[in-house]
């Protein structure tokens, strides 16, 4: 079984995979994947190093790069279960579709909430400006993130507490497993 997150920037998806990963799941996150392979490279990772290396990747070897390498690392069609997190594309979606039952998530919230948790993080690669957080959304959604979205079988609202976001995660495994969703 194979649950996709997906959704926008700081919108929860990582909090989402922590909460599948209580629940037992074996949780990956495709932008590790990204630094793995940077790491590979030699390339030192930083914020600047990682947005140019994710855009000549996905020139150089298509938009799904990450979601076949990590195919290359993990049984997408065995019986355990698996989480992918961050999700870009629905050709990424398709591809994991292919390889065994799965369920994809994309998580919601409102962009200036989105914008305030970029900032809390205190990471060097957040934007300055709610207009440059607008603008690596825009960024994201050339990439195909809305259509990842759009095709989810369920969606969650990254609005509220941590303590909400893990009854909403809950309470949809249980739907999709009493659906037999997988």
């Amino acid at each position: 079984m194979i649950v996709c997150v997906t959704g926008m920037p700081a919108a929860g998806k990582s909090s989402v995979g922590a909460v599948l990963k209580g629940m037992g799941f074996k949780v990956y996150e495709l932008g590790d994947i990204v630094r793995m392979m940077m790491r590979e490279r030699g390339i030192q990772i930083n914020p600047e190093s990682d947005k140019k290396f994710t855009v000549w990747l996905r020139k150089r070897y298509g938009t799904l790069v990450t979601v076949k390498r990590l195919a290359k690392e993990v049984d997408l069609g065995g019986s355990g279960k698996t989480a992918v997190v961050g999700i870009r594309s629905k050709p990424e979606l398709d591809y994991i579709r292919a390889h065994g039952r799965s369920l994809t998530v994309a998580v919601l919230a409102p962009s200036r909430l989105r914008f305030r948790r970029m900032r809390s993080r205190g990471r060097r690669d957040a934007q300055k400006t709610y207009a440059d957080f607008l603008k690596r959304d825009r960024k994201e959604e050339r990439w195909g993130l809305w259509s990842a979205i759009k095709s989810a079988d369920y969606v969650i609202a990254g609005t509220g507490t941590l303590a909400q976001l893990k009854d909403e995660v809950r309470q949809v495994m249980k739907d999709a497993r009493r659906a037999k969703a997988f």
